[in-house]
């Protein structure tokens, strides 16, 4: 079995706002499973949270449980583990020494 990890969030950076992370997740599981019957490798899902965007957390969980029956088998937390907080007195995107 492989799994996929991903944020539906940054998958639509830039793109059209008439689809959600919704759409992006529902595309995503209807592809693995056309890929799965067709080729035979099993893929799943992991949507990741994104430690700059905490705001899209609630939605990443919410999706998590709405396509449980359609491959998505958890969450993940992605980005830089330093980059969000302030850290001995320099601010985010300070270089660090």
């Amino acid at each position: 079995m492989f799994f996929f990890r991903y944020s539906p969030h940054l998958l639509l950076s830039g793109k059209s706002r008439e689809l959600t992370p919704a759409d992006v997740v529902d595309a995503v599981c209807t592809s693995l499973k056309e890929g799965e019957e067709r080729y035979g490798p099993q893929v799943r899902s992991l949507l990741c949270c994104i430690r700059k965007e905490p705001q899209w957390a609630p939605e990443v969980a919410r999706l998590c449980d709405r396509f449980r029956d359609r491959g998505v088998v958890g969450i993940d937390i992605a980005g830089d583990e330093k980059g969000g907080i302030e850290m001995a007195g320099k601010k985010k995107g300070e270089a660090q020494s």
